[in-house]
């Protein structure tokens, strides 16, 4: 009997088979990280961690030598130097002014002006065309000291000046709300028998008070503001306010917690929460609020622990990443991975600047990491 011959397979079709498998595996794993890696460039910058140096937003300030520079990350035409007698000095900016300054004087370096300063000065910030600076001055009638924002153009021609009786500043800066350019601070009301923060909002376009917020018994850490929601976060909550008329919608609990980080979309907040005794940079546990910028919260809370080897953990849009010395890891709000993507340096400290940059150290180089919007 004759015996049934096997039948022979195609190599074509195992070749077929293979490139499918391959396919998959593709697909899956773009499934996984979704729209690929979120770096978009990595540059080295033109100073070292020796020089004094500071971010502006979309560029930096540095000084070298003698020399004043303002680098532009986006224009070369807008770069320039310029000649310091004194480089003992401190550095504040943004894309359209730039500051140096001591405790008692502060310049306008590309401008060569000075600006009208009377008292101690303990920082100097900048925003579109305008400079907000902090003095403390001594009071005639009393060994306490008062605080004072005063308000400049980007020429040095003074706007205005808010005085603040009786309460101790905390924070300030500056935001937009719409078109509309504001400055913020908190106050704390040291005089009352309980702890009260007041922020107050002004507007720089009318030189006038456009808003204010109370909060009773427990300190204001910091305030983030987005188009639809002013957030206060506190020593005992995150409290939620509506942009527009400032009043309450929602508070979250947070003590026991300080920000570590925070970051917006349009229709979400994410707050990375470290415990509040927790004195190290890079904490090894973070509590992942994520909220949406609506009246109702619909908060979610989820834990994640970070690896030891971590350099920096930072949200960015709806998203939290984890540095490590070669790879940034993301993860979604979730706490869940979602991907690994290999740097081209080997970093030793990382600093978060704004949501879609970081500043890296790699020896006594610096880099900076832009990632995808």
């Amino acid at each position: 009997m004759r015996k049934p011959q096997k039948k022979r397979i195609n190599p074509t079709f195992i070749i077929i088979l293979a490139l499918l498998a391959v396919g998959l595996v593709v697909i899956g794993f773009l499934a996984v990280s979704k729209l690929g890696s979120p770096i978009k460039k990595n540059v080295e910058l033109p100073f070292n961690i020796y020089y004094n140096y500071a971010f502006t937003g979309n560029g930096f300030v540095y000084i070298e030598g003698n020399s004043f520079n303002y680098y532009s990350l986006s224009d070369n035409k807008q770069n320039y130097s310029v000649m310091l007698e004194n480089t003992d000095v401190k550095l504040a900016g943004s894309d359209s002014v730039q500051v140096v300054y001591t405790n008692s004087a502060v310049r306008l370096p590309k401008n060569q002006a000075s600006l009208a300063i009377s008292g101690t000065v303990k920082s100097v910030k900048c925003f579109y065309g305008f400079v907000a600076v902090h003095i403390e001055e001594s009071r005639v009638d009393s060994v306490e000291k008062t605080d004072k924002i005063k308000i400049f153009s980007a020429s040095g021609e003074q706007l205005d000046e808010i005085i603040l009786s009786g309460r101790k500043l905390l924070e300030y800066g500056f935001f937009r709300k719409g078109r509309n350019d504001q400055l913020y601070s908190i106050e704390l009301d040291y005089q009352a028998s309980m702890p009260i923060t007041s922020v107050s909002t002004y507007s720089l376009t009318t030189q006038s008070k456009t808003g204010i917020i109370t909060i009773q018994n427990q300190l204001v850490e910091c305030m983030i503001f987005t188009d639809k929601s002013v957030f206060a976060v506190g020593t005992n909550d995150i409290i939620r306010y509506e942009a527009e008329g400032n009043y309450e919608s929602y508070r979250l609990l947070s003590y026991g917690y300080s920000l570590h980080d925070s970051s917006y979309t349009k229709s979400n907040t994410v707050f990375l929460m470290k415990n509040a005794n927790h004195e190290d940079d890079v904490p090894q546990t973070i509590r992942i609020y994520k909220t949406a910028q609506g009246g109702s919260p619909n908060e979610q809370v989820n834990f994640m622990r970070v690896a030891e080897s971590a350099k920096s953990v930072f949200a960015c849009g709806d998203k939290v990443f984890v540095l490590t010395a070669g790879c940034l890891n993301r993860y979604s709000t979730l706490g869940s991975f979602d991907g690994s993507y290999k740097l081209s340096i080997t970093v030793d400290e990382a600093q978060k600047l704004s949501d879609n940059s970081l500043l890296l150290t790699s020896g006594s180089k610096l880099y900076l990491l832009t990632l995808k919007p």
